[in-house]
């Protein structure tokens, strides 16, 4: 974790790009130079072992010698503390201290409740001499309102009264565009 780029401010954000910490020390066999395998797998997590640069190449080479590590053990050790795929749910908390005392915890952690978060440019629409228009944005956020990335849900959209939608086939337009065309 360090400072971000916002030094203008008197309390800047924290930018957090560190996910692994001491984990490698508390949770592993690796003493405190193994901060180079953790720096190599968030390496890999950043740039994908293809593109991994030269000198996270040699770190990584240097930990798989002195920790006797196989190309194996250091993916296992990427998937449990970077990749994190089909493995249980890592659950972040943010402590705010003053001086030693906790005056604020919050913790978060993916989530399988989600909701839809519906934003439109606009809550009225007045038709002058042309028609009027809003946008609607449609977000999947999870329970702390971090965006669901992942989350394919399906959505069917429609307008009633004198409202019509835009950029959205009619059910009626919707079975022409499916129709094949013949060539001319």
């Amino acid at each position: 974790m360090h400072k971000s780029g916002w030094t203008a401010l008197p309390h800047p954000p924290l930018a957090v790009d560190d996910t692994i910490g001491e984990l490698l020390e508390t949770q592993e066999r690796f003493d405190k130079a193994g901060r180079h395998a953790a720096d190599c797998s968030l390496a890999a997590g950043k740039y994908g072992l293809a593109g991994l640069p030269l000198r996270y190449k040699f770190r990584l080479a240097w930990c798989m010698v002195r920790y006797k590590m196989s190309f194996d053990d250091g993916v296992k050790l990427y998937g449990k503390y970077v990749g994190n795929w089909g493995g249980a749910a890592t659950r972040w908390r943010f402590d705010a201290k003053n001086g030693d005392t906790v005056v604020k915890s919050v913790t978060l952690c993916p989530s399988r409740k989600l909701h839809l978060e519906v934003t439109p440019s606009a809550h009225a629409l007045r038709e002058g001499d042309t028609y009027d228009m809003a946008a609607v944005r449609v977000r999947i956020l999870d329970k702390n309102g971090s965006p669901a990335a992942y989350a394919q849900l399906p959505l069917q959209f429609a307008a009633s009264g004198a409202a019509a939608l835009v950029g959205h086939p009619s059910p009626r337009r919707r079975a022409a565009w499916a129709a094949p065309t013949s060539a001319r």
